[in-house]
């Protein structure tokens, strides 16, 4: 089995094209001790609806509906290491049809601009408690579920991580979230800081359709309007803004890590 490796702001991924990848070996190419280690397997297959198919895996085996740092990445393996050449490109998803754009840099680096489609509020914004902390809520989805947390006063750490744990089972959703912790906003200058806990990954350096339900709820309190926000991730940060039609999109540079190739013996010999 022959793979590459990329990340965007941390949030890292295998990219291979074998098609017979399933969750029992996905959770074990992601095992960071004793696998090649990552935060999910983006698949490539050929699409009938699109230039090419992306189907996801959590490491921990689970399959992701959506994922947007992924997309940029997978945009990037395209481009880089299949040639693809048209532009922009349609990738088929589990949240349908998307349309990314990209460009090569100057120093051999690929920005790419990928839509993540409309967001659709599930929960409106709601005020309430938590271990005695003030916080405002909203239950978004970007194809997947995201549970936004704004933290409406000075809240530490340890505090910010235990609501995170605590909102991605107890979000009143009846389903497994992922958790977007806001803990600093700039209005002036643009820019949003965040922790993120992604179900079926766990706390990670950055999130990309979680990006996108902070910026989509930043609009549902009036703060965003238009032109550009940076959103920092533990990772590093990438830059997010809405079209006319609501469409949240994000744009940044994936960085390819390097490419391997399995030994035969990997996996009890499966590739």
């Amino acid at each position: 089995m022959k793979f590459v490796k990329y990340h965007a702001v941390g949030n890292d991924f295998i990219i291979t094209d074998r098609t017979d990848i399933n969750p029992e070996n996905a959770r074990d190419l992601c095992d960071r001790h004793f696998g090649i280690g990552a935060d999910g397997v983006l698949v490539h297959y050929e699409s009938e609806k699109a230039d090419a198919g992306m189907k996801i895996f959590n490491s921990d085996g689970s399959i992701a509906e959506m994922c947007g740092n992924g997309l940029r990445c997978f945009t990037a393996y395209l481009v880089n290491d299949r040639d693809f050449t048209k532009n922009p490109l349609k990738i088929e998803t589990g949240r349908g049809v998307l349309n990314v754009n990209w460009k090569k840099n100057d120093k051999e680096t690929i920005s790419v601009e990928a839509g993540l489609g409309i967001p659709e509020v599930k929960a409106g914004l709601k005020d309430i408690e938590f271990e005695g902390i003030s916080l405002q809520t909203a239950w978004i989805s970007m194809g997947n579920p995201h549970f936004v947390v704004f933290v409406q006063s000075a809240c530490t750490p340890d505090k910010i991580y235990r609501i995170a744990n605590h909102f991605q089972h107890n979000s009143g959703s009846g389903m497994e979230m992922n958790v977007e912790v806001v803990t600093d906003l700039n209005v002036k200058n643009k820019s949003v800081f965040l922790v993120v806990k992604e179900r079926g990954a766990g706390f990670t350096l950055g999130c990309g359709t979680g990006g996108a339900a902070v910026i989509h709820a930043l609009k549902m309190k009036g703060i965003v309007y238009e032109g550009l926000w940076t959103v920092f991730f533990p990772g590093g940060e990438a830059q997010y803004r809405i079209s006319e039609n609501g469409e949240v999109i994000v744009s940044g540079e994936p960085q390819k890590v390097f490419s391997g190739e399995l030994e035969k013996g990997f996996l009890n010999g499966q590739f």
